[in-house]
């Protein structure tokens, strides 16, 4: 279905990937510390794992997902 709606998907510069086991690892965004000034900007762009103690305070972006056991899939096959 995404071949079939994105045009970018087309083109021949990208690998496909089928992952057995895709794990949920963390979250990717913005780490922020509390001072006696309020909340600052600690660093950005982080990742932390779930479980880990820093995840309290970071503002999420992105959710990070683990690929294990994969496979490089050639779209000719299977279409």
């Amino acid at each position: 279905m995404a071949i079939e709606r994105c045009p970018h998907l087309s083109r021949e510069d990208f690998v496909v990937l089928r992952a057995r086991t895709p794990k949920l690892w963390g979250v990717f965004g913005t780490a922020y510390e509390l001072t006696v000034d309020g909340w600052r900007t600690q660093a950005v762009d982080v990742m932390r794992p779930y479980g880990d103690e820093g995840l309290k305070a970071v503002l999420a972006s992105r959710t990070v997902r683990e690929l294990r056991a994969v496979a490089v899939v050639d779209l000719r096959e299977v279409l």
